[in-house]
Order: structure tokens, then sequence, then C-alpha cells
């Protein structure tokens, strides 16, 4: 597993829709791992709530979209990408930005 972390400019297909243009940029977060991966029908669905691979009793399947949820809340975007038998590859963009607890802090 890898985690890498960067300021970046996502990608332009993100904005208008999912991201909106930051004189500040963004921040990425990306973990990648690699295992099995995920079949295309399990990644069109990994961030709805309540879904979950697991067996009954062994998840509830809210971690995903709580997450997703969380970085749509803040101004980012979470995409996820997989290939069986490679891995899976998280990617959380947020938007940096002046101000908030970091300038608190600083006073």
């Amino acid at each position: 597993m890898t985690i890498e972390t960067n300021t970046v400019d996502p990608p332009s297909e993100l904005f208008g829709t999912l991201l909106t243009p930051r004189p500040d940029g963004y921040v990425s977060l990306v973990v990648r791992d690699t295992g099995i991966g995920m079949r295309p029908e399990i990644v069109a669905q990994v961030f709805d709530p309540f879904f979950t691979t697991k067996a009954q009793g062994g998840g509830v399947g809210l971690g995903l979209a709580m997450a997703h949820g969380a970085v749509k809340q803040a101004g980012g975007h979470i995409s996820v990408a997989s290939d069986l038998g490679v891995g899976t590859t998280f990617t959380v963009y947020l938007p940096l930005g002046t101000g908030g607890a970091g300038a608190a802090a600083q006073r």
C-alpha cells in the first residue's frame, strides 16, 4: 500500500461539474494498493450508502459513503480506479485555502 500527498491541479474534466477552480489550488491524497482489485460493477457502487461486499453482519456499508460525503462537504472530490489483479487507487482532492484552523492557530 502506498499513500501520497501533493499539491496539484486536478484533471480539467473535474472542473465545472465536480470541482470549482480555486486560486489556492488543491491538495491530493492518493491511497493505492496492490490487492485483487474490484470488478467494474463494484466500483460503480462503492460510494453508495449501505453498499457492502461483506457477508451479512460483516459491515454496514457506510465507510466510503461517509468519506465521500465529508470530502464533498469540504469542497473536494474523491474518485476510485481499480483493475482486477492489479489493485485499487482512491484519489481525494481537497481545496487548499487561506484561513480556517491553520490561520486561527497562527494568531
